[in-house]
């Protein structure tokens, strides 16, 4: 068996290395046959994303433009028009490092609490250095995932799996799915979408049983299993390995480091490999209730599956998370199509592929393999941009999740030809969600602390959009407001809808405006909901996703948004005076 030991690769040492040579021998013929049958899935994939192009403009030419989807808006917000701005030559979204570093304003310097009469400086024993609050890396949700699943609930899941499998080859026609698949920190959310289906079919899947988060039927729990032998499995087992933290594990720059702290009986595991073996069992999954619950939709037909995976908006430009994401969805997919156990092995078999790691590089190549990877912000404004609530202006994304803040502005603006640009201004990822409140107050802190550090997330994106990025948008002039939505599954978190609401009183002071407005999601009909949806906001991500990125509109990221010349007046640190520093 071809190791990986850390003098080359991944820097994984395997059970061979302690084999007798029979043993050893009979491994790698196993690992061959492993290998052939994972290039036959590759190519298999390969074929989808061509026979996707196809069909993409077969599209184009028939129906240049979809209508906006109808939703249940009944009041549409109309905020004055925006400022003219060039059409990009250039569809989608590119990793161009940013020409200008978008940082806090100096913790250092004096901070003024400025009224409309009079201006006075804080003491000097008020000014503070301020300091941005780190998650520890071993913090994790706080919803504890199942011990035990019943027999019944098993053999189910199992069955249901066991039809998410690979797709046999047929000459049957041929049938387009979209995955949309919201990858969270607590929860993971999907919906899929048959796009080219009359009234384009889109369905919210349920969770397992077993995994339910929040007794959502919708919020599938991001938490996986580890058997002594290698082999992932998603549901609970006496003596199974529980991990936890899948998304933070390939957030940070540890992607390719140990999950489980060194060697696990002979095998190092990485964090990428626990994210591509969770998302793979989401696919199946998802495929296999598809296909049992809804087999109206495959009679006769063969499925081409596509995944778009999000990510946070302001990591849309950071070249090694992106890569990452790709990497890990890529993978994902096609160890889902693969008709196999998900372990170790399988995993980096997949993460390592030659196509998989171009896909990794390349956004193109990961379309080959029918990947999109899409900003968050973006995923989350497609169904307000594509209802009648929508109207071109410049907005304010708060997304508030179990333990991230993120901030972000972006200006949406429609050609004439009724197509969407997504011009993301600025954004802050911070962990500030509702769980990271829990470990930031069982550190010692207390709550003033942590609204703070939240409050100067989000002004300082709202600032640096005024004053750098945006300053001609009519929100910031008087009799006008800055539109925001306020989403994510702590949104109705009362700390963070204080810290949103009080922007009024600031934005008020500081630019004259009439403060915010906030706005919701519209939920969109026509979604098929085999369970009751609670609330659409926590799906909004999700439903995005599902679109196929050529529906999507154009994607500007932050890289691409140019500053303009600056304002002669003070910064906004001039006029916040944290609670760190009273």
């Amino acid at each position: 068996m071809r190791g990986r030991n850390r003098s080359g690769g991944r820097g994984r040492a395997t059970l061979g290395d302690a084999l007798s040579s029979n043993t050893a021998d009979k491994l790698l013929r196993l690992r061959s046959q492993l290998e052939t049958k994972a290039a036959k899935t590759v190519q298999r994939q390969l074929e989808t994303a061509t026979s996707y192009k196809k069909q993409r403009a077969r599209v184009a030419v028939s129906s240049p433009k979809r209508p906006c989807t109808p939703t249940n808006a009944r009041d549409p917000y109309k905020p004055t028009p925006p400022v003219p701005v060039e059409k990009p030559k250039a569809r989608g979204y590119s990793l161009v490092k940013p020409r200008v570093t978008i940082s806090s304003p100096s913790a250092d310097r004096p901070i003024i609490s400025k009224s409309r009469k009079a201006t006075a400086e804080a003491p000097a024993s008020q000014r503070v250095q301020f300091t941005w609050w780190e998650l520890p890396l071993e913090a994790s949700v706080r919803e504890r995932p199942a011990v035990s699943i019943s027999p019944v609930d098993k053999a189910k899941y199992e069955r249901i799996l066991a039809s998410g499998g690979e797709e046999q080859e047929s000459d049957l026609s041929e049938l387009f799915a979209v995955i949309g698949l919201d990858f969270g920190t607590s929860s993971t959310k999907i919906i899929v979408r048959f796009p080219y289906e009359a009234g384009q079919p889109t369905v919210a899947i349920p969770a397992p049983r077993h995994s339910l988060s929040d007794g959502d039927g919708y919020l599938w729990q991001t938490v996986l299993w580890l058997r002594e032998s290698g082999e992932f499995v998603s549901w609970p087992e006496k003596d199974a390995k529980v991990l936890h933290s899948l998304k933070q594990g390939i957030m940070g720059p540890g992607a390719t480091q140990p999950c489980i702290g060194g060697t696990y009986r002979g095998l190092e595991i990485t964090r990428k490999d626990a994210a591509t073996a969770y998302l793979a069992y989401v696919i199946r999954y998802v495929r296999g209730w598809l296909r049992t619950s809804r087999p109206a939709l495959f009679r006769g037909r063969f499925t081409r599956w596509l995944l778009n995976l999000g990510l946070p908006a302001e990591n849309a430009d950071n070249s090694v998370l992106s890569s990452t994401y790709r990497q890990v969805a890529a993978a994902a997919l096609l160890c889902a199509n693969y008709d196999g156990p998900v372990d170790v092995e399988t995993t980096y078999i997949f993460l390592l592929d030659e196509k998989v790691r171009a896909a990794a590089q390349s956004i193109e190549e990961a379309l080959e393999l029918g990947i999109g990877v899409i900003p968050e912000t973006v995923a989350e404004a497609v169904g307000f941009a594509k209802s009648n609530m929508s109207a071109p202006d410049l907005y304010l994304m708060v997304d508030v999740g179990a333990t991230t803040l993120d901030v972000c502005t972006f200006r949406l603006h429609r050609w004439n030809q009724g197509e969407d640009q997504y011009a993301l201004q600025n954004g802050m990822v911070r962990p500030l969600g509702v769980d990271a409140m829990h470990w930031f107050l069982g550190a010692g802190r207390d709550e003033s602390g942590f609204r703070a550090q939240c409050e100067r997330s989000i002004r300082e994106v709202v600032w640096t959009t005024r004053k750098d990025k945006d300053r001609n948008a009519r929100c910031w002039q008087a009799g006008n407001d800055l539109p925001v939505f306020l989403v994510g599954g702590g949104a109705q978190n009362a700390v963070h809808r204080s810290i949103v609401a009080e922007l009024s009183p600031w934005l008020r002071q500081n630019t004259g405006n009439e403060g915010i407005k906030l706005l919701e999601v519209p939920a969109p009909r026509g979604i098929d909901c085999p369970i009751p949806l609670a609330a659409f906001g926590r799906m909004a991500v999700a439903w995005g996703l599902s679109y196929p990125e050529d529906e999507l509109g154009t994607i500007l990221p932050l890289s691409k948004s140019e500053d303009v010349p600056p304002l002669l007046e003070s910064s906004w640190s001039d006029s916040f005076v944290s609670k760190e520093q009273v």
